[in-house]
């Protein structure tokens, strides 16, 4: 699936937030290791994810999609 404009920094921000959710269960299960557990990778690249879709999104609507 392919996404243009604000439509993919809105599903960036999903994607974020169900990667860091999966990141927080697998922590909460198997305990938290930011050096080889899988749970902390997931919570880092799903905040990752949200971070640059929040900013990007809020730029886009700052500039009315010139940004996109």
């Amino acid at each position: 699936m392919i996404a243009r404009g604000r439509l993919a920094w809105i599903l960036a921000l999903v994607f974020g937030g169900l990667l860091g959710i999966i990141g927080v269960a697998i922590g909460a299960t198997k305990g938290w290791s930011w050096n080889a557990g899988m749970g902390g990778w997931l919570v880092g690249v799903g905040a990752a994810f949200a971070l640059f879709g929040g900013i990007f999104l809020g730029l886009s609507y700052a500039s009315g999609g010139r940004t996109d």
